[in-house]
C-alpha cells in the first residue's frame, strides 16, 4: 500500500540521496536502534 503522492516521494528520495554515504549510514543506523528499542519496550 502507498500512501505517499509519487511527487513527494520522488522529492524524499532525492533530499535523502543528497546527503553523503556517511549521513545515510548513520540514519539507517539511528532508524535501527530506534526499532529495537521499540520492540523491547512492547516486550516488557
Amino acid at each position: 500500500m502507498r500512501d505517499t503522492h509519487p511527487s513527494i516521494e520522488e522529492k524524499f528520495i532525492k533530499m535523502i540521496m543528497k546527503k553523503s554515504g556517511e549521513e545515510r549510514i548513520k540514519m539507517g543506523c539511528d532508524m535501527n536502534e530506534t526499532a529495537k528499542r521499540l520492540v523491547i519496550a512492547s516486550v516488557f
